[in-house]
């Protein structure tokens, strides 16, 4: 039953990441039309752009989230691009260590993302919609519709 809780823990969090991550790309190819390689370009960046001065309020969540997403495709072990790139990431006064070749324990995933995560994800999208150079847009199309 562990390995069950395990799948699905994990399935929400590489579907949470996927889905901000390429609707973000969506918002900006319309609210930044030809910049950041037209949405194809480094994601600090663009959350930077499109959160302004809120940026450090989720830069613990977004590097987080983009370690977690990155060992998963790993079976949950870090393996970084450069050797021995230790990172250590503190979110809700919580510090999670990436030690290249080990496991990266999360204590209580499903609290972590259906408590912490997602709250503040949302908070995070919502400044994104109503900041200015997005809200101007009265529709934003999903390229894949």
């Amino acid at each position: 039953m562990e390995a069950v809780d395990s799948y699905w823990q994990y399935s929400v969090f590489l579907l949470l990441f996927s889905s901000l991550e390429s609707s973000t790309r969506t918002i900006v190819r319309t609210a930044y039309p030809g910049m950041f390689n037209d949405g194809r370009g480094n994601l600090k960046d663009i959350y930077k752009s499109l959160l302004g001065k809120k940026f450090p309020k989720y830069e613990c969540l977004l590097e987080l989230l983009r370690l977690g997403r990155n060992t998963m495709h790993n079976n949950g072990v870090y393996f970084p691009e450069t050797k021995d790139d230790n990172r250590h990431v503190t979110y809700k006064n919580v510090t999670y260590d990436f030690i290249d070749g080990r496991s990266v324990q999360y204590v209580n995933l499903s609290k972590l993302v259906f408590f912490d995560i997602v709250p503040d994800m949302l908070d995070m999208i919502n400044d994104i919609v109503n900041s200015l150079d997005v809200s101007k847009h009265v529709q934003i199309i999903d390229p894949s519709t």
